[in-house]
């Protein structure tokens, strides 16, 4: 058993799954940075207003 090789191929797929998650994720991040910053500038402007009037 100790010679024994895993082909490329056997985990082609499952590699593919992996690269495809980790993307999936990443565009996740950005949309809740994209979120999280969108809702930040709401707030400081809000706050800014309020300061002025």
């Amino acid at each position: 058993m100790a010679g024994r090789v895993c082909r490329p191929d056997h985990t082609a797929h499952i590699r593919a799954e992996l690269a495809r998650s980790a993307m999936y994720f990443a565009s996740g991040l950005v949309v809740a940075a994209a979120a999280g910053a969108t809702l930040l500038i709401g707030q400081v402007t809000d706050l800014s207003a309020d300061r002025d009037g």
